[in-house]
This record gives C-alpha cells, sequence and structure tokens, in this order.
C-alpha cells in the first residue's frame, strides 16, 4: 500500500472483483476508494493476530473459533434498560486436547483510540460484565484481551476497567503491548503487575 520502504503490500478486491468472487450481481456506480491506511494496518494486524493464533499455539492447544467484529458484536440491554452492545474486534475460542475451551473478547488499539474512547470501551464492557449479559450466549464471562501498542496504553486501560469494575469482577482483563507484533503475543511469556 505505502510506495516506499519496507512497509507491506495490501491487495483489496475491486467492487467488480468482490461480485464476481461472491456470485453477486455486478456492481453500479464506480469503485471504491482506496482503504484509509489506518483501517488497513488494524485489519492487517487483526489478520496476523488469526495467523498467529492458527500455526503459533502450543502443541495440542488450537483455535477453533474466530470471529470478526460484525460476527462477534453481542448486543445486550444495559443496566437502565438501554440497549447496548460490545463489538470486540474478534471473538477467539481456543481448546485443549481434552476439549477444554477458553473463550476471550479481543480488543485491537494500534495507538489511534483517544483516551476517551478507551474509557468508553471499558465502561461498555464493564456494563457487559455487571449486568451479566453475556448469560445465554456463553457458558461463563469471556476474558477480554486488549492488545496495543505501548506498556503505558496497557496499563491505562486496565486502571480504566478496574476503576469501572473493581476487584470484584467475572471479567478477567488482560493487556498488553503487542499489537504490531500480535505474533509475540501468542508465543511469549509476559509479567504484569
Amino acid at each position: 500500500y505505502r510506495e516506499r520502504g519496507s512497509a507491506p503490500h495490501h491487495l483489496w478486491p475491486t467492487r467488480r472483483g468482490e461480485a464476481i468472487l461472491t456470485g453477486g450481481p455486478p456492481p453500479r456506480g464506480g469503485e471504491r476508494q482506496e482503504p484509509n491506511p489506518l483501517f488497513l494496518g488494524h485489519a492487517a494486524a487483526l489478520s496476523d493476530l488469526y495467523v498467529a493464533l492458527v500455526t503459533g499455539l502450543p502443541a495440542g492447544v488450537r483455535l477453533t473459533r474466530f470471529d470478526r467484529e460484525a460476527e462477534a458484536r453481542e448486543p445486550f440491554t444495559g443496566l437502565i434498560g438501554k440497549p447496548r452492545a460490545v463489538a470486540p474486534d474478534a471473538y477467539v475460542e481456543i481448546a485443549d486436547a481434552e476439549g477444554r475451551a477458553v473463550h476471550a473478547l479481543v480488543e485491537l488499539d494500534m495507538g489511534t483510540m483517544s483516551h476517551r474512547r478507551l474509557k468508553t470501551k471499558a465502561a461498555g464492557y464493564a456494563e457487559y460484565a455487571r449486568g451479566n449479559a453475556w448469560r445465554g450466549r456463553h457458558r461463563f464471562c469471556p476474558a477480554l484481551l486488549f492488545i496495543t501498542t505501548t506498556e503505558k496504553r496497557a496499563r491505562s486501560f486496565l486502571a480504566a476497567m478496574l476503576k469501572e469494575l473493581g476487584r470484584e469482577s467475572l471479567l478477567l482483563t488482560c493487556a498488553c503491548d503487542l499489537a504490531r507484533r500480535p505474533d509475540r503475543s501468542v508465543t511469549s511469556s509476559r509479567r504484569g503487575s
């Protein structure tokens, strides 16, 4: 996509190519515009995370489900009766050889979300957990994995979640600074406080 250096090249289909691939009707109107570089970087990092989960998990552990945002979105009724939703970038399910599974909602932040947006996301996930909105869809509350670009942003998000939830929450929240190296988020041992 970028013309200089060793930056990655990305391919996205034209509207006509997409219609041929999906068997849909020929498109009307012009072609779509080139994607925003920030969107492209985020989409590529999510794809990298998927590949890392498929290829990098320990022996006997496998990815059994990976839903992107549209499929991972979970609408619920908020604590005051207002319609809400959590829309993680991905929902993942990983199972061991005995079939025991762990589930996680994944937020991938490439350092572009404002602090206000991070706090809003934290409040939404807190309401999802406090209101037991996960019941009926999951056997237990999925963990929340926040992958970002710096340790400072990771700690800031964890602090926002702690403020929203308190220490007695059912929502296990983890954060790391490996957004630009999603393969390491699968294979690296990390220590935190």
